[in-house]
């Protein structure tokens, strides 16, 4: 299974940290991990196969593919394709937003053809969505909500996230302090 967890934080493109801050550990446990010197939980496989859209028997045993039949794999370059085929559907939600947060359209489809996936939501309903993180058309960083069923792209929101809730490089969600 290391080597398995391995393959797919680089496939992911993800630091030990980026990988562990995604599946709520540390990236210090991640290396232990990967160095054979711990194990992962049931809660951590189980919440890597929902987060990363995997198929646990691969995860754990090696067999069968590497991504879970249930759920298209959205990727940014999907997403860009999409993008730029114009194949876009904007929610009633989507432009709601946008005019109470004064964004432009050309801003959302700057940050989708600039930006990168920092969450991945495989289980969302009707289809698979993620949240992007680009730059509007200004330089200013925008997080973008979108989803797929591989032919369209549905535009679920977008918003300038803040540094309260938000890491200082706005990829990771800071702990809800309750």
């Amino acid at each position: 299974m290391i080597e398995r967890l391995k393959e797919l934080r680089k496939l992911k493109n993800l630091t030990q940290k980026e990988f562990g801050e995604k599946i709520g550990i540390t990236g210090a446990t991640i290396s232990a991990i990967e160095q054979g010197k711990r194990t992962l939980t049931e809660r951590n496989i189980v919440f890597i196969c929902e987060r990363f859209n995997i198929n646990e028997e691969w995860l754990r045993y090696g067999t069968g593919d590497m991504f879970s039949d249930n759920h298209l794999n959205l990727t940014i370059d999907l997403i860009r394709k999409l993008c730029i085929d114009k194949k876009l559907r904007w929610t009633n939600h989507i432009f709601i937003r946008l005019t109470q947060r004064n964004i432009s359209m050309a801003d959302v489809e700057y940050a989708l053809l600039t930006g990168e996936i920092i969450e991945e939501y495989p289980s969302d309903y009707p289809y698979p969505s993620c949240l992007v993180l680009g730059v509007n058309i200004q330089g200013s960083y925008i997080h973008v909500v979108c989803g797929s069923n591989g032919e369209e792209l549905w535009l679920i929101t977008a918003y300038y996230p803040s540094t309260e809730l938000w890491s200082n490089d706005f990829k990771v969600r800071k702990e809800n302090k309750k």
